[in-house]
Parts: C-alpha cells; sequence; structure tokens
C-alpha cells in the first residue's frame, strides 16, 4: 500500500533568503496552454471534523492500524500516483504564471475588475475586486504547492487561498492527463504507469479537509458552522493545526 507522505520539505529554512528570487531556482515548465482551470464539483457532504475541533462524541474509530498490512487494502492508493503528480507540479506553475500574468494587466488597466482576466474569473466572485497585491500572493499559494509535488510530496494546502488553487490545479492537471496530444506522453512517457493514474476523485478526499472554500461560488449556499478563513483577507491566514511557510520565501515574479 502507498502511504501518503507529509513531508514539509519546501516550508523548511534554507540559506537563499533572497526575497524576490527563492523560487526562481524552480523555474516552471514549459507552459503548454492545455486544459482548462476548472473546479471540479463535490458533493457537500458532512466532511471531516472542522480545523481545531475535537471529534464529535461517538465518530468513527482510526482504522488505519487495521488496514496496515491488510492484503485487501494493498492497492488502496492514499496519495497521488508519481504521474498525476507531474500533471499536478505542471498545472500548479502554470496556474501561477496565468494569476501574475493577469496581475501585470491590472496594472496595465487598473481600472479593469479583475473578473475580466480569464484566470482570475475562475475563482468566486468574493475575490474580483480585490487589490493587485492580494493576487500576487494567490499567485504564489500556486507556486507553494507546485514546489511541494515537485519535491515528490503531495500538496498540502496550508491556507483558504492554497486550497483554492489546490482545486483549480486539480482540474487544470485532470484536464492535461486525459489530453490525447503529445503533449500529455512528453510530460509523463518517463514515469512507470500506475492502475490509479485515471483516478481524479480520489485525490478531492485525501487532499482537503474540506471543501468550504466552494460555497463562496453559490450566494444561497450558507457556509457551514465553524467554517474557517473564507474572508478574503483571511485567505492567506495559515489553518490553526498548519505548519506555517516562510514568511521570507518572496515572489518567484
Amino acid at each position: 500500500m502507498e502511504s501518503r507522505d507529509t513531508g514539509d520539505a519546501d516550508r523548511q529554512p534554507t540559506d537563499d533568503t533572497d526575497s524576490n528570487s527563492s523560487g526562481a531556482d524552480a523555474a516552471p515548465p514549459g507552459r503548454d496552454g492545455s486544459g482548462d482551470g476548472v473546479v471540479i464539483p463535490v458533493d457537500f457532504g458532512a466532511g471531516t471534523p472542522r480545523r481545531g475541533d475535537a471529534p464529535s462524541p461517538g465518530s468513527e474509530p482510526d482504522l488505519s492500524a487495521d488496514i496496515d498490512g491488510d492484503p485487501m487494502f494493498e492497492d488502496l492508493v492514499i496519495e497521488l500516483t508519481a504521474r498525476q503528480r507531474r500533471f499536478v507540479e505542471v498545472a500548479a506553475w502554470t496556474l501561477a504564471d496565468d494569476v501574475y500574468d493577469a496581475i501585470e494587466e491590472l496594472h496595465r488597466r487598473p481600472e479593469s475588475a479583475s473578473h475580466s482576466s480569464s484566470i482570475l474569473s475562475d475563482f468566486p466572485p468574493v475575490t474580483w475586486t480585490q487589490p493587485a497585491a492580494w493576487w500576487r500572493e494567490q499567485a504564489r499559494c500556486f507556486d507553494d504547492l507546485a514546489l511541494e509535488a515537485q519535491c515528490g510530496n503531495d500538496p498540502d494546502p496550508v491556507c483558504t487561498g492554497e486550497e483554492m488553487a489546490l482545486h483549480l490545479i486539480l482540474g487544470r492537471a485532470r484536464a492535461m492527463a486525459t489530453d490525447e496530444s503529445d503533449d500529455r506522453m512528453d510530460l509523463v512517457g518517463g514515469i512507470a504507469a500506475h492502475d490509479s493514474d485515471d483516478d481524479w476523485e480520489g485525490p478531492l478526499n485525501f487532499l482537503f479537509q474540506d471543501h468550504d472554500v466552494l460555497t463562496l461560488f453559490d450566494n444561497d449556499l450558507e457556509p457551514f458552522p465553524g467554517a474557517a478563513n473564507l474572508a478574503p483577507v483571511d485567505w492567506f491566514t495559515p489553518f490553526v493545526d498548519s505548519q506555517s511557510r516562510r514568511p521570507d520565501r518572496g515572489f518567484r515574479r
């Protein structure tokens, strides 16, 4: 059984403290423009316990100890496959550049609402009037998740901005993975295939604690009680149970 790697390699201090180039050494692959940033529909069920909340009385016990070593679960995948992780990495770099490009357009035309840019319109309407500085933080969310995938780890969102970014990343990665062109195999041709390469529903369960951020797309849908950090001003505040990323990591662009 493959177990999910929760390493935090990208969050460890390094010798490079240049605030404008900390991501430059990990330049993204060439942008292929394949796929569209589409949020994958999900079922707004009860979900997992809220961040920082204690499990409710009578909740089911942790069965992970029983699963380990059980032949029945030998092929159970609870992490991205190597090919999926590659698609996620490239999608994250590409979407980050899309947001950075949109920011430059906002600087050229400050009177233009941010939702007039295609990539920014993929975000909840509550974000559309945010200033360029806010969007720069959002672009860095994509970069942070791309670095995790590049290091061989599953992306682990630590704030609302990163959760929204990961939804868009998975949508783009899924589109890239189902692309029949040669570009697809150029990315993963040298990576061993896995039976779960085509399973893009599973990651919605094990990469997220909840999908509360998606409630912002529906004005008629009330957020779940206790939903954390859904106001744009709080999008980049780390969740209470998450390790903060290095504040001096700077911006790639």
